[in-house]
């Protein structure tokens, strides 16, 4: 088996370091345009040695080379603007594809895309780790049950400080800081996209705004507000989106206000507490200790199992349709009728 990585950056030797222990009997290649050789782990850097021979792979200096080698499964870990063109690609050349978030694309794209891999029998994943986070599932769990009645309201916030994330780089020269890369607040923290549309689907109104504050460097946007109103059999309730690059001090947790309780997780601390909204008092609190990286290693186990079973991924492009419906909308900044 040939597996290819179209990028190797510090999500993309995560993902190689993971791959190697599941796929042990695999051929590993990679194509690279940088001749970086930094060997990044938990986003330090470790060692500046040889890339190619550290991880023991072949490098390919083309992508009509990488075609070649006929990969069986191709990881997408390169820069947000090339992962559509670059899945397109190799599924026509007949491969898995694991694409890392965010997979960006009109809705008639995407849908191509999907098609082409159903035809072709081919498996897919887009890299939404947090999905295997303990806290992700109860939360769905919860509002699937019913538990604590409707869902009145709920608030997701991810404010974070861009320069503070690779300090091994320059950050205005990185992806997440480039339009013509695919960078911006909205794509490079689309997680909470992804978790809104998991938990509750697609809003039938929004309204949002996206802006450069001018506090970092960087030619996008780097802050990002929307409320979305969302109807469930006649119910409604809004949802409050809030991405922000410039924050120095690290929030990262969302809200969700039930009938008969508040729901807080804290994705930073790893923890949900649950208070009653008559007495305020805590009726439900849970610590998830884990290292980081099992999310990553799990979601590879997944598509690994999909690909096996031959049975599509639940993360597959197919299946994240409404978090890419949901980024488009949330990303016209227009109110939705």
């Amino acid at each position: 088996m040939n597996i290819l990585f179209l990028g190797l950056g510090s999500i993309g030797q995560r993902h190689l370091i993971n791959v190697k222990k599941i796929f042990k009997k695999a051929k590993f290649y990679a194509f690279r345009k940088k001749n970086s050789n930094l060997i990044i782990k938990n986003v330090k850097v470790k060692k500046k040695l040889n890339l190619s021979k550290y991880y023991k792979l072949e490098t390919c200096k083309s992508l009509k080379e990488a075609k070649k080698i006929k990969p069986s499964i191709t990881f997408i870990c390169n820069p947000s603007s090339f992962h559509l063109r670059d899945a397109k690609i190799f599924a026509q050349e007949g491969s898995h594809l694991f694409i890392e978030k965010p997979l960006l694309g009109n809705n008639i794209e995407i849908k191509k895309l999907a098609n082409t891999l159903k035809s072709k029998s081919l498996n897919s994943m887009v890299g939404f780790q947090l999905r295997f986070h303990p806290a992700i599932i109860l939360t769905k769990k919860i509002i699937n049950e019913k538990k604590y009645g409707k869902v009145k309201t709920a608030y997701f916030d991810n404010l974070t400080h861009l320069p503070s994330h690779h300090p091994y780089e320059d950050y205005s020269k990185g992806y997440a800081a480039r339009k013509s890369l695919g960078g911006g607040s909205l794509s490079s923290l689309i997680h909470e996209v992804d978790l809104i549309a998991y938990f509750f689907s697609k809003p039938y109104k929004l309204i949002s705004k996206k802006y450069n504050s001018g506090v970092i460097k960087c030619d996008t946007d780097d802050n990002f507000f929307s409320i979305m109103e969302f109807k469930k059999n006649n119910h409604k309730f809004l949802v409050n989106l809030n991405l922000s690059f410039t924050n120095v001090f690290e929030k990262r947790e969302f809200r969700i206000l039930f009938e008969k309780s508040l729901l807080v997780c804290d994705l930073i601390k790893n923890k949900i507490n649950i208070y009653s909204n008559k007495t305020k008092k805590i009726v439900l609190s849970k610590n998830f200790k884990f290292q980081r990286n099992k999310l990553f290693f799990d979601e590879i186990k997944s598509f690994k199992k999909s690909i096996k079973s031959k049975k599509e991924n639940f993360l597959s492009v197919k299946n994240n349709q409404d978090t890419s419906q949901l980024f488009n909308l949330l990303n016209n900044s227009k109110l939705i009728n």
